[in-house]
This record gives C-alpha cells, sequence and structure tokens, in this order.
C-alpha cells in the first residue's frame, strides 16, 4: 500500500498559487502546484490518494520519497539509523570546543539571566577568579583531548584505538571562548592575559560573550591574529532608552552608549562583532529601531558586523514572545531592509543543503543540537567543567572536574548528553523537521520535563514553513534576477 511520507513538508508560497514540498529526512526538495502540496499535507503517514494523480505525477511522487511503500515503522527506523549512523560520525570528528570561565561575577544584573545573582555579585565561592595554575592545569587537559573523538572515547561512545595528538605541535582547533559571569571585566584581566599567551603558543586566537561594558580594560589583547580576541559577542537590548532600562547593574544604570564606543573601537580593530538583542514581548518593535541605528553607523554593510535576536525569558517563566512571533517580525524588518536574523536560520540552512548535499548524498550535516551534544569543554574557576552553556555556576549540573591531576569527568552524565538525538527520542522519531531541528535545546527541554531525554519544540513546526517560504522566494528571485553568468557562478 502507498502512503504519504511521515516526514514530508509542505511549505505554502506567497504566490497562492504553489508550494514546496521536501521530505526532512531525504532533503528532495520541489516545487509544485498548491493543490497537490495541500492534498499531501492532508494525507501525511496516510494511505497515498493515487487516485488524485495522474500515472505521471504520482510516479515522480514516489521517485522523490514523498509517498512511499515503507510503512510507518520502516520509515523511522530508516531515521533512526541515519540519526545514530549521523551522531557516531559526528562524535569520531569532534574536536572538543573549548572555553574558559574566568569569573561568575557580573557587573551588570540583567532580570532574565539564568545565573544566579549572588554568582554575579562574587558571593562565597562566586568570588573565584580563574588562577595561572588553573589555565595551566586546563591546557594540560585541553593538549591531551584535543584531537576528534577524544571526549566520546574517553567515555567508551566509540571504538578503536584513538591517536592522540599534542596540541602545540599539531592544532586541532583554532579558537578558545571566554564566557562568564563577564569575562572581559577589569577583574579579569590577568586571567584573560595568561590564557592569551597560552593560546598564542598554540597558535589560536580567542573569542568572547561579553556586555561590552569595560572592553577597554583588555584593548592590548583586543585584535586579530594568535592569542587576540578577534571575535565578541555583545548583547544590546535595543536602542538606549529600551537598552538601559534594561541592562543595569548596582554602579551601572546607563550603558548603552560606553557599549556603542566599544564596539566602535572594535571594528575598527577588524574584529568580528555580533550584536545579539534579547527580546521578550515588550521590545519588539526594538529591533527595527535597533537594526536603522546600526544602518545609520554605516555597520550593517560591514562583514565582520553582524545583528541577531533571541528570545529570552525570565527563570520559570514560558518564553513570550515565542520563536515563531520573533522569526515573523525579523522577517518583516528583513523585508523593510533590516540587516537582522534569528531563528530562520534554520530554513536557510535545510535549503542550502537540499540544494549543495554533501559528498556522502545526505543533506543533513549533523544531529547535534549543539557543541554539549559532541564535546564541549568549560573550565571554571571553581574547578568545575561543564558542557552546557546554561549548566555554567550550577555544581548539579557538572560534567566533571579538572585539577593538576587532569579531568575527571562523570562518564555517565557525559555519555546521556552524547547519547541525545533525533533518532534517540520517541518524540522525535516520526517527526518531519527531526533532522533539521535536532530535538531542541537539552538543557530547556530538562526544565520542562526534568530530563535532557525529551525534545524542546519551541514552536518550530509553526515557524519554519513560512521562513523556509520566504528563504525560497529571495533563492528565486536572485536567479530570476542574475545574469547567465552569475547563475552559473551560483
Amino acid at each position: 500500500m502507498l502512503r504519504v511520507s511521515t516526514y514530508l513538508i509542505v511549505t505554502e508560497l506567497g504566490d497562492a498559487r504553489s508550494a514546496l514540498i521536501s521530505h526532512g529526512v531525504t532533503g528532495a526538495l520541489d516545487k509544485v502546484p498548491l493543490e497537490v502540496g495541500q492534498m499531501l499535507l492532508k494525507h501525511r503517514g496516510q494511505p497515498a490518494p493515487t487516485s488524485l494523480f495522474d500515472t505521471q505525477t504520482l510516479s515522480v511522487l514516489r521517485s522523490r520519497g514523498y509517498v512511499t511503500n515503507q510503512s510507518a515503522s520502516g520509515e523511522r527506523e530508516m531515521l533512526q539509523l541515519i540519526a545514530q549512523r549521523m551522531r557516531t560520525r559526528g562524535l569520531a570528528n569532534k574536536v572538543p570546543s573549548i572555553a574558559f570561565v574566568p569569573t561568575y561575577q557580573c557587573n551588570l544584573r540583567c532580570f532574565y539571566c539564568f545565573q544566579p545573582h549572588k554568582a554575579h555579585a562574587g558571593h562565597g565561592k562566586f568570588a573565584a577568579v580563574l588562577t595561572d595554575e588553573q589555565i595551566a592545569d586546563a591546557f594540560s587537559v585541553i593538549d591531551k583531548f584535543a584531537y576528534p573523538g577524544a571526549l566520546a572515547r574517553e567515555v567508551d561512545m566509540l571504538t578503536g584505538a584513538a591517536t592522540p595528538r599534542t596540541v602545540s605541535a599539531n592544532p586541532h582547533y583554532d579558537h578558545i571562548g571566554l564566557f562568564g559571569g563577564e569575562p572581559l571585566s577589569r577583574a579579569t584581566v590577568a586571567a584573560v592575559r595568561t590564557i592569551s599567551v597560552e593560546a598564542a603558543k598554540r597558535g589560536v586566537s580567542l573569542w568572547a560573550i561579553s556586555n561590552g561594558t569595560e572592553l577597554e580594560a583588555h584593548s592590548d589583547l583586543i585584535g586579530l591574529g594568535p592569542g587576540q580576541i578577534h571575535e565578541i559577542q555583545i548583547t544590546l537590548d535595543g536602542t538606549a532608552e529600551t537598552h538601559n532600562g534594561r541592562r543595569q547593574g548596582p554602579r551601572l544604570l546607563s550603558t548603552f552608549d560606553g557599549i556603542i564606543d566599544n564596539i566602535r573601537g572594535c571594528l575598527e580593530l577588524g574584529v568580528q562583532i555580533s550584536v545579539r538583542m534579547n527580546t521578550d514581548a515588550e521590545i519588539l518593535p526594538e529591533v527595527e529601531r535597533l537594526g536603522r541605528f546600526f544602518a545609520e553607523q554605516k555597520w550593517s554593510d560591514l562583514p565582520h558586523f553582524s545583528f541577531s535576536c533571541a528570545v529570552v525569558t525570565s527563570p520559570g517563566k514560558q518564553p513570550n514572545p515565542g520563536w515563531p512571533e520573533l522569526v515573523q517580525h525579523t522577517t518583516a524588518a528583513r523585508s523593510a531592509g533590516i540587516a537582522v536574523h534569528s531563528y530562520e536560520h534554520f530554513a536557510r540552512d535545510f535549503l542550502i543543503h537540499c540544494l549543495t548535499p554533501g559528498s556522502d548524498g545526505l543533506v543533513h550535516r549533523k544531529t547535534a543540537n549543539c557543541a554539549a551534544e559532541e564535546g564541549q569543554l568549560m573550565f571554571d574557576c571553581l574547578g568545575e567543567v561543564h558542557g552546557c552553556w546554561e549548566d555554567v555556576g550550577f555544581s548539579d549540573k557538572r560534567i566533571g572536574t579538572y585539577d593538576s591531576q587532569g579531568l575527571h569527568l562523570d562518564a555517565p552524565r557525559v555519555a546521556e548528553w552524547f547519547g541525545r538525538h533525533p533518532g534517540a527520542l520517541d518524540a522525535c522519531s516520526d517527526c518531519p523537521y527531526a533532522l533539521i531541528h535536532t530535538s531542541g535545546c537539552a538543557a530547556q527541554a530538562r526544565e520542562a520535563a526534568g530530563t535532557i531525554l525529551q525534545n524542546d519544540c519551541a514552536g518550530f513546526q509553526a515557524y519554519f514553513p513560512p521562513s523556509l517560504a520566504h528563504a525560497y522566494q529571495q533563492f528565486e528571485d536572485q536567479m530570476m534576477n542574475a545574469s547567465p553568468k552569475e547563475t552559473v557562478d551560483a
């Protein structure tokens, strides 16, 4: 019996005549009459309405996998097998991502921050700042584990002999992160300088996630080249009045102008600046205002500047607005000429991968939602190691510790992170978007369901189709307006 594939995705295009149909596993992508797409979507996962299609159309639909003689369980096994193979390959090829947390102290008290304010105030153990000895211990671990598959082998997630390499002789990564708290404050100058020296020895550069208020304290380390901070993500929550009302500290009630001056100085040095705006329902209009401000500064056209938005919420509350509302807003802003993006990158990447599959024929490149699921080591000032950004500062969520004796991993916890992928989660195995959204954020899933072995959809099924329609329309417009040579080059 023929049935419409469980993994069919249908996207209505803006001309009211056409639709994109795509296959969430194989990456097949076709433009069809709207009524064909609607009919297929109506019967997704059900017996195919074969009598409604002519022989040629039905043949094409079968050849592209939208209509299949596989059972639902057979298709599910296919997805699970592909997901598992991709995860194994990802673990085998992954060099651990590396970051340092020089301190948990921060000069701001943003109401939505997931870390406890006592950490930012430096109370108790959180008064610590990374020492030279801790940095040396951490780099000894980095040198041991900085080769493909190192962490997965350490927790017996891969078989076969490993070939350890020395980073100083043959580095397998090109940057080290700085996170906090606030990693680029006056209090962390000595620690960051030591990290810079060690990174330079290994020929790698640094990047940071910073609030941007005290960058001048690290001015001699910001630039291009080994050991230098070459990329910084900085948060601005709208234009001056709105931002200053949201991102304040005990002695900092107005931070916007100083941050802008620091961004300007970094851009003049050629440093990559990624501005992130944390949004909720109250400040959605600020997306366009801030984007226009960047355009007035002549930053929007710079290749080393970008502006993105993310949904945030106070701890224990649901995101407001949700991802669909934010994507809709940023899409509209881009249509009005604002250089901004948010979660629509899933659709853009999927479209690009469908049109340019890998050498192995697979459209999807990974099954990990983030580095925590394939290997990340974040060394903090308390001697703890974390794998997830949102777990930093919470000792009960650490994946291990480090000291002069090396790395001491909580192997079962690391294995749980590595075992999380779309094929391993029942809620994802029957979802058309499983290999596109890769199960969503594990930390958010844990907050909602008590375990990382659950999905976090975050409204993905609502905003992905219109995002894909917008991305495809842009692609089609570019192809239609390009010269024959440009079309070939594209």
